[in-house]
């Protein structure tokens, strides 16, 4: 009997690290198609580096070339940079579960894509404008993984902006000066999009600083257009964790 037993755990556990090597198959496969799956894309937009400087890195792409890209894949509504960590289409649905699970072209993909909030405005931007992303695990190094580094104030400091344009308009830099890391539920109250007063927008720059990681030190302008980089942490919350990244529209100032 003890035999028998010993050998239905042996077959369990095989099947168990089977299953595990085949989701990591999966998992890998996703991570090498993805570079071609982005390609023409990024052949639309690439910019030259500067001439006086041949090393540095292309400057974001202009409102007509995100329309470029838009003429071509029509769900795609703007372009989002971190220099050095990530660059991506973002796009838009008319719901927030299709590009979960979707790329920009619309074909299925574990990775999904980088999408705006279904109830956001595009033309002009909200007041506080939310992006959705995969964090696809620590390796990794696709779609919004890499924000998990802004749990460190040493990293924000060496990655203080990012840009975020659409086929409309040029928004320029943004200014990250808060990072959250809270559970689903709470994360939710900070997805709204639009003040409804001056003291409203006030009280919401207060309750991100309260929440915040760490102190960054930084002065939000009153009434400053925000951005809401939204991703999975699992590392706090278990599967409920919610790593959050704001900036706001330096630019516009």
């Amino acid at each position: 009997m003890k035999k028998y037993a010993c050998l239905l755990l042996l077959i369990l556990s095989l099947f168990g690290i089977g299953a595990s090597l085949y989701r990591y198959g999966q998992w890998q496969h996703a991570q090498r198609n993805m570079a071609s799956i982005y390609e023409p894309v990024y052949k639309m937009i690439e910019n030259e580096p500067t001439p006086s400087a041949p090393d540095s890195t292309p400057a974001p792409p202009s409102p007509s070339q995100i329309q470029q890209v838009t003429d071509h894949y029509e769900s795609v509504i703007g372009w989002l940079e971190i220099p050095g960590i990530l660059r991506y289409p973002v796009v838009q649905a008319t719901n927030n579960t299709f590009f979960l699970t979707h790329d920009f072209q619309g074909r299925s993909s574990s990775c999904g894509s980088i999408f705006m909030d279904s109830q956001n405005d595009r033309m002009p931007l909200n007041q506080n404008t939310v992006l959705y992303g995969h964090n696809m695990g620590r390796a990794s190094k696709l779609m919004f993984s890499q924000l998990t580094r802004y749990k460190s104030l040493s990293f924000l400091r060496s990655h203080p902006t990012l840009t975020f344009d659409t086929a409309n308009q040029s928004y320029g830099t943004w200014t990250i000066f808060a990072v959250c890391h809270l559970p689903a539920n709470q994360a939710s109250s900070f997805l709204i999009k639009e003040f409804v007063s001056r003291s409203a927008f006030t009280s919401f720059i207060r309750k991100i600083q309260q929440n915040a990681l760490y102190d960054t030190d930084i002065q939000v302008p009153e009434n400053s257009r925000l951005l809401t980089l939204v991703t999975c942490d699992r590392s706090q919350y278990g599967k409920e964790g919610r790593l959050l990244v704001l900036a706001f529209c330096s630019s516009e100032l």
